[in-house]
């Protein structure tokens, strides 16, 4: 948590720089985690819309815990919810949370290009730490596809020191 304020801090003031507001942007997450990064902008600025790009297994996880912990509306492999209530469907949107009105779309690496054939709109691409742990083809993939469609970019990557 501490490492997301700090780098949600760097943001903040190259957009502050520049007179733009997190809270009227649209974002696009490459490797989500839990979903953390989410919770922190959404319960302090709040957003214009939350995308996270990530494997299958982790989208899943991302949607339980944002809607429980931001009461966001979470779609899998749609542009926006479109109903809500609990499924099992591949491609059901889940609406558990408490309303707080944030809607959150996940969408998985077997639907990255139908979501890109959609042509997604986002402001902000945010990839900390997981961008850097990619292979090369799919690191390329992302810069070569997301990248040119977002204004601002906060990359941050894991350094690990040698132990002595």
């Amino acid at each position: 948590t501490c490492r997301h304020v700090m780098h949600l801090s760097a943001l903040m003031a190259a957009l502050r720089d520049a007179r733009e507001e997190i809270g009227s942007l649209a974002e696009v997450e490459i490797g989500g985690g839990y979903g953390n990064m989410a919770r922190l902008v959404g319960r302090t600025f709040g957003f214009r819309g939350w995308t996270v790009l990530d494997l299958p297994f982790m989208t899943r996880l991302q949607g339980w815990y944002l809607s429980r912990a931001l009461g966001a509306r979470t779609a899998f492999n749609l542009d926006a919810p479109q109903a809500c209530g609990d499924s099992d469907g591949e491609d059901q949107a889940v609406c558990p949370g408490e309303g707080s009105g944030l809607e959150v779309r996940l969408v998985d690496t077997r639907h990255l290009n139908m979501w890109l054939a959609r042509g997604p709109e986002a402001d902000v691409l945010v990839a900390t730490s997981s961008w850097s742990e990619l292979s090369l083809d799919d690191f390329y993939w992302y810069y070569m596809h997301v990248l040119p469609r977002v204004r601002w970019l906060l990359y941050a990557y894991s350094t690990v020191w040698p132990s002595r």
